[in-house]
């Protein structure tokens, strides 16, 4: 998952963070559906 998220990190570095944000916490929610796992993962 930690690789996943750092490759999808490095395509939507020139998108917004808010819409970075979103895409990150559906790819851990594609490992984990618990929606208040991907909030902790992504901290802002």
């Amino acid at each position: 998952m930690e690789r996943d998220l750092f490759l999808a990190a490095k395509q939507l570095e020139d998108t917004d963070e808010e819409a970075m944000t979103a895409n990150l916490e559906r790819l851990v929610r594609a490992y984990d559906p618990c929606i208040s796992c991907a909030v902790h993962v992504v901290r802002k």
